[in-house]
């Protein structure tokens, strides 16, 4: 293709999949190492694919799906923890206690795991609680880049309607002020 347009460096530049299968598969290599080589740009696409699919996990909605996620966890986490740490004689109360204080990452460490199931259980915890902050804080600079107040949202039906019923009562309101001042013989503003 460098051969047959007319700007090499651009199309390079505009074609950079098309560019790393030719780097990574040269002539010269088996058909077996060729398809070894390739590996490395089909995991890129799946990570472009994923990447664009999980866009919607920063918006509102999927902000509240993790949030679910979240509260199941810590339940559920604190539940677990007690089945799982009989010695301790814990209550439901006090595991729901350490599964939060663990999933905010805080961990006062009046309660903490003594059996190796009990770590694996902080373990998910403890991620599930990082994850999910890491998620709130993408979101959030998500919000910071993408508005950056010169452009408008697409408004809804709904609010261009009540934008355009709005505009009809300016008007009206203009036509009735322009008609009492007629009327009264005062000048227009």
């Amino acid at each position: 293709m460098t051969s047959i347009v007319p700007d090499r460096l651009r199309w390079l530049r505009e074609n950079p999949l098309n560019v790393l299968i030719v780097v990574l598969t040269p002539p010269f290599l088996s058909a077996t190492m060729k398809i070894a080589r390739v590996l490395p740009v089909v995991r890129l696409l799946w990570l472009i694919l994923v990447t664009n699919r999980l866009r919607g996990l920063f918006s509102v909605e999927g902000l509240r799906y993790a949030a679910l996620i979240v509260f199941t966890v810590v339940v559920g986490g604190g539940s677990l923890f007690v089945a799982v740490e009989p010695s301790q004689q814990l209550s439901v109360w006090d595991g729901l206690w350490w599964s939060t204080e663990t999933v905010t990452t805080v961990a006062y460490g009046d309660i903490y795991p003594e059996t190796s199931l009990g770590r694996v259980v902080a373990t998910v915890v403890m991620a599930t609680g990082i994850a999910f902050v890491a998620l709130l804080t993408g979101s959030l600079a998500q919000r910071f880049l993408h508005s950056t107040g010169d452009e408008s949202p697409e408004p809804t039906p709904r609010e261009a309607e009540m934008m355009k019923q709005l505009r009809e009562m300016s008007d009206r309101i203009s036509r009735l002020q322009a008609a009492l001042e007629q009327r009264d013989g005062s000048p227009p503003r």
